[in-house]
């Protein structure tokens, strides 16, 4: 619920900010469709406006937090230690895809190295897992 809440006091302000600067008539209620379709309306004078940086930062922050709430992590990943490969040094990480459970997990490093299942062994005992 925190983040509907979000999107509709953020939605709001903007529409105030709307209805004190141009004197016009706000969209009447709280309803998500409603003040974005208010704020829609009015897009081409809001592209012109000083604030319009804020604006598209503000409504890009939303569209990231409903889509975090829409689409949750579907993978997780671990850091494990640097990667063992000569000069490498980039970080070697495990991750495995919750969503679709029967894909194996991955083990790469930042650089592209990976590590098919049957290398995990010997990988373990080349990384320095005190090394994060």
């Amino acid at each position: 619920m925190a983040v509907r809440e979000n999107v509709i006091c953020v939605l709001s302000s903007w529409c105030d900010m709307i209805v004190e600067e141009r004197g016009v008539a706000g969209p009447g209620s709280r309803d998500v469709r409603r003040l974005a379709s208010f704020i829609k309306t009015w897009s081409d004078w809001l592209a012109t406006h000083a604030v319009a940086p804020v604006l598209v930062e503000e409504i890009a922050g939303l569209v990231r937090s409903v889509k975090r709430v829409l689409n949750p992590v579907q993978v997780r990943t671990i850091e494990l230690a640097p990667c063992p490969r000569e000069g490498c040094g980039q970080i070697v990480r495990a991750s495995i895809n919750v969503a679709q459970h029967y894909l194996p997990p991955q083990v790469t490093c930042g650089a592209g190295h990976t590590w098919q299942p049957r290398e995990w062994l010997n990988l373990s005992r080349q990384l320095d897992l005190r090394a994060l």
